[in-house]
């Protein structure tokens, strides 16, 4: 999988990206893009996750019913691109 922010050492943390109702926090701009499948490749993806944090995924409540999960604003401009025209 790929996992991008929401991990304490990221910089990508509530703490440094809080979350926003509106605009974009500088800093926060994770990855342009999470995976590439050029031309002529193919593969086999089972399961595969593809995850741009929106909280904290090390967060030591995360199995408590009550947690509220304080979200994060992280970006990500693309998640997988596909330009393979290999058989699917």
């Amino acid at each position: 999988h790929v996992r991008t922010g929401g991990v304490i050492g990221t910089g990508l943390t509530p703490a440094e990206c809080p979350t926003l109702t509106s605009g974009i926090a500088p800093g926060c701009n994770a990855a342009s893009l999470m995976m590439h499948l050029k031309p002529g490749a193919s593969g086999f993806f089972e399961n595969m996750w593809l995850w741009v944090a929106d909280h904290m995924i090390d967060d030591p409540d995360l199995g408590d019913a009550n947690n509220t999960m304080v979200q994060n604003s992280v970006y990500a401009a693309r998640g997988f691109l596909i330009e393979s025209t290999a058989p699917v």
